[in-house]
């Protein structure tokens, strides 16, 4: 009578059978994940945003969970060195893979999370290859734009009675778009 298997024999091949769609890990090279890293999410000026949080200074989970939120849930295609390329964000990370989806099959696909995504962006950034410098020094004047359109839009939303509340300086707010928009973030 044949002998049968070991139990830790079985669990080695169950296991083997479990790690094999996960085995791709790093098939998508890493140069070519670094060149879609540095596109940002589909959102204009994504890539300034996420420049401005690296400038902060906080824990790594924070920088974290800032690139989710400003990826969010979406895809994009590429072409890099005439192979296209896809990759699909949501809530657990990024997969990048070749062809024309993300998210069918597993073999051809490389998975990171959002710690992942975001250490190497921080990393990228360290290095001096993330974006050229004139984006880099556009990244703060970029925030301000942002952080003043919306003190602008809250303004024109604030019932009368409480703007002086909040603004007292309502000049500040006179005129039109864009210009109210330079003179807030200028302040």
């Amino acid at each position: 009578m044949p002998a049968l298997p070991s139990v830790p024999r079985q669990i080695r091949a169950i296991e083997a059978r479990l790690e094999a769609p996960f085995a791709s890990r790093n098939v998508i090279p890493a140069a070519v994940i670094d060149e879609i890293l540095r596109t940002g999410g589909n959102r204009q000026g994504s890539q300034l945003r996420i420049i401005h949080d690296f400038m902060i200074d906080q824990e790594p989970e924070a920088h974290a969970a800032f690139v989710q939120r400003e990826y969010g849930t979406g895809g994009k295609g590429f072409t890099i060195d005439g192979v296209d390329y896809s990759v699909w964000f949501d809530e657990e990370g990024m997969r990048f893979a070749a062809g024309h989806t993300a998210l069918e099959g597993t073999l051809g696909r490389t998975f990171r999370s959002w710690a992942e995504v975001s250490e190497r962006i921080h990393q990228l950034l360290r290095q001096g290859e993330y974006a050229p410098q004139a984006v880099l020094d556009a990244a703060r004047g970029n925030a301000l734009r942002e952080y003043a359109q919306g003190l602008v839009y809250m303004e024109r939303d604030i019932e009368e009675e409480y703007k002086s509340l909040l603004f007292p300086d309502p000049s500040l707010f006179a005129g039109g778009f864009p210009d109210v928009t330079d003179k807030v973030a200028q302040y």
